[in-house]
């Protein structure tokens, strides 16, 4: 059984429920923590902002000591926003949030007009043709380097958007104690990656990346994949426990 669900989205991003709705149905569902993560401060359309950060923190504390059966932990789905792994958080905002989940998004505001064109206008050219070695070590460079930056806990559903070198990835992830997320919306990697995560030994966590409170909890998607493939429910980190992230070990 998984106890947790540490990838939702609300009213602050791309959600349409608020935080204590969300809540209500991890609580109705037997959750024993609920993540909130709503986008990054970069996302072009959906983002969270800046002056909100405070005001979520707020309700989350609350909602803590109204419904104490749930533990809701404060986080956000950061933007990789560069190809040197930079994510859209300032270090003085880092510890806001509980748990900071990272990923690629393609409306994003771009490091630089360099990295415009390389992160994100050439990843459409190459998901049409085909990737080179040389782009593919660019995107595993990045996401490399988020998992060193000692700020991620979570790296959002691995291979949307763009191409990388799947076994580099969660070589590092294992070594710097990064979770892989298996997404309730979408599997972006084929069977092949999975299998590759696994044989790595790097640990995965199932989520649901709800964004309306009736799919909180909802991890079909992704489970259906780890009983298909018959992965060993040991490396999926919120199955039968309560994950610790690698920020919180520090």
């Amino acid at each position: 059984m998984i106890l947790g669900d540490y990838h939702t989205h609300t009213t602050f991003s791309h959600g349409i429920n608020s935080i204590e709705e969300n809540v209500a149905v991890a609580k109705e569902k037997g959750l024993k923590e609920i993540a909130i993560t709503d986008h990054g401060l970069r996302h072009v359309a959906f983002g969270m902002k800046r002056k909100d950060i405070s005001v979520m923190r707020k309700i989350i504390d609350k909602v803590n000591v109204d419904v104490p059966e749930v533990r809701t932990l404060f986080g956000i789905e950061a933007n990789i926003y560069s190809s040197d792994g930079d994510v859209d958080l300032k270090p003085s905002e880092v510890g806001y949030f509980d748990i900071i989940v990272a990923g690629y998004h393609k409306a994003v505001w771009a490091k630089n007009p360099i990295d415009f064109f390389k992160f994100y206008t050439s990843p459409s050219w190459h998901n049409l043709v085909g990737y080179g070695k040389r782009t593919v070590n660019r995107f595993t460079k990045a996401y490399i380097n988020a998992i060193k930056s000692g700020v991620v806990d979570i790296i959002s559903h691995p291979g949307y958007g763009v191409k990388t070198d799947i076994r580099q990835v969660a070589q590092a992830a294992k070594d710097y104690g990064v979770l892989l997320e298996l997404n309730g919306k979408r599997i972006s990697m084929t069977d092949e990656e999975i299998l590759t995560i696994a044989d790595v030994g790097a640990k995965m966590i199932v989520n649901s990346d709800a964004h309306a409170c009736g799919r909180v909890g909802d991890f079909s998607v992704p489970m259906g994949v780890v009983e298909r493939l018959n992965l060993d429910k040991k490396l999926i980190v919120n199955w039968d426990a309560v994950p610790q992230f690698v920020r919180s070990k520090k």
